[in-house]
């Protein structure tokens, strides 16, 4: 519908000669006459040009912003946003088929001291290595990887993941020594929480959950990679 609104802008251009062939009842003739449409068509052209760019223009700015909303400038992760849009759909689907799902929540130690002791762009460079060690654990296609907070991660496993428990908690318990060991320089660490979907769980629970398990690791010190449903328990740190 906007291609064909675009195309009858262009129709302003006949405009000119329309006008005078009503006004005279024949076309313009005489050279004064059609030099005027020249010029009148000329002009009429320039402003759809100028209107159509102007759109255009709009149309870009208001996909930057969306892109901003959904899409995290430094990691080039989706955000907060798409996570939560992505969650409520994920459960919806889980509740149909009888499926699981798992969440991560990751986080770096004390990043603000990081950035305020070593300055942004050290503390930037360590959440993009942090995303290339946690892509590196992820299946192909059975894992989401978000940014929803300054220093916080989640992931999001489908149930063709879960199917390999043992697998992924191994990689992940290698994620925490590798990101333990990548900012034990800055006196920092990885802290890993994870909650699996429960029968009566909104969205906002099951990640509630996962929060709430990596707070109590980094306040205990200690550290398990869990399967609630699986009954597998891994320790780590």
């Amino acid at each position: 519908m906007t291609k064909f609104k675009e195309r009858m802008l262009y129709t302003l251009l006949l405009v000119p000669t329309v006008t005078e062939l009503m006004e005279s009842g024949t076309f313009p003739s005489a050279p004064r006459d059609i030099i005027t449409d020249i010029v009148m068509t000329v002009i009429v052209l320039v402003l759809v040009v100028l209107f159509n760019q102007k759109k255009r223009a709009i149309r870009e700015l208001k996909v930057e912003i969306q892109n901003a909303v959904r899409f995290d400038p430094l990691t080039r992760l989706p955000t907060r946003t798409q996570f939560e849009e992505d969650l409520e759909i994920s459960i919806e689907h889980a509740r149909r088929h009888k499926d699981n799902i798992m969440l991560l929540c990751v986080e770096i130690d004390h990043l603000k001291e990081v950035n305020d002791q070593y300055g942004t762009a050290l503390g930037d460079d360590l959440l993009r290595e942090l995303v290339k060690r946690i892509k590196s654990i992820i299946p192909d296609n059975k894992g989401h990887l978000y940014r929803v907070g300054g220093d916080t991660f989640a992931v999001m496993f489908a149930e063709e993941a879960l199917m390999e428990k043992e697998e992924i908690i191994a990689d992940l318990v290698t994620l925490a020594a590798s990101g333990n060991k990548l900012l034990e320089t800055y006196q920092s660490s990885v802290t890993i929480g994870t909650s699996s979907l429960e029968s009566n769980d909104r969205d906002s629970n099951i990640w509630y959950r996962a929060v709430q398990d990596m707070r109590k690791k980094r306040q205990t010190g200690v550290k398990d990679i869990n399967f609630q449903d699986a009954g597998i328990v891994t320790r780590y740190g």
